[in-house]
C-alpha cells in the first residue's frame, strides 16, 4: 500500500512538472545508488514530437519509494513511470540491470548502496561489482562490520 501512494504522487508530480506542455504520453526513469540519483523525463505530444523536460517535483516524489519497497531482497537500481493522458499510469522497477548514467558512477556506489540494502549472494547481478570483488563469504564478513 506504501508504494501505491507513493506511485500516485509521482504521477502527479510528473504531470505538475511538465508545466502544461502539449502531452500525450509521459514517461520518466528515476535511478538511484546510495548517494547518487538522477531523473530522465520525457514526453509525447500529439503529433509524435517529443521533448525531455526538468522533472524537479517527481524526482522529489520519487526519493522515499525505494527505501520504502527495499526488503529482503534488496532495492532496485532504477524505475520507470509512464503517464497517459487520461491519468493512467504503470510502473517497472528493475532490480538486475546496470544503469547508464550521464557521468560515471563509481564501484563504490554500488557496493555501498548494497551494504545499505543487501540481498542474498545469489540474487546479486553478475556484473555487480560485488561480485567481481568479494566471494560470498568475505562479503557476509564485510557486512557483517558493517562497511556502509
Amino acid at each position: 500500500m506504501i508504494a501505491v501512494d507513493h506511485e500516485i504522487a509521482i504521477a502527479r508530480a510528473l504531470v505538475e512538472d511538465v508545466n502544461g506542455d502539449p502531452w500525450v504520453v509521459l514517461t520518466a526513469t528515476y535511478s538511484e545508488l546510495a548517494s547518487v540519483s538522477g531523473i530522465d523525463a520525457s514526453w509525447i505530444g500529439n503529433d509524435g514530437s517529443r521533448a525531455r523536460f526538468p522533472a524537479k517535483l517527481a524526482m522529489r516524489a520519487f526519493r522515499p519509494l525505494r527505501g520504502a519497497m527495499a526488503d529482503e531482497h534488496g532495492a532496485w537500481f532504477s524505475a520507470t513511470v509512464i503517464v497517459q493522458q487520461d491519468g493512467s499510469y504503470e510502473f517497472a522497477y528493475n532490480y538486475t540491470d546496470p544503469v547508464e548514467w550521464e557521468e560515471g558512477v563509481f564501484d563504490e556506489s554500488y557496493i555501498a548502496d548494497l551494504a545499505r540494502h543487501p540481498r542474498p549472494w545469489g540474487e546479486i547481478p553478475e556484473w555487480h561489482p560485488v561480485k567481481r570483488d568479494y566471494t560470498e563469504e568475505s562479503w557476509a564478513e564485510a557486512l557483517s562490520k558493517d562497511i556502509k
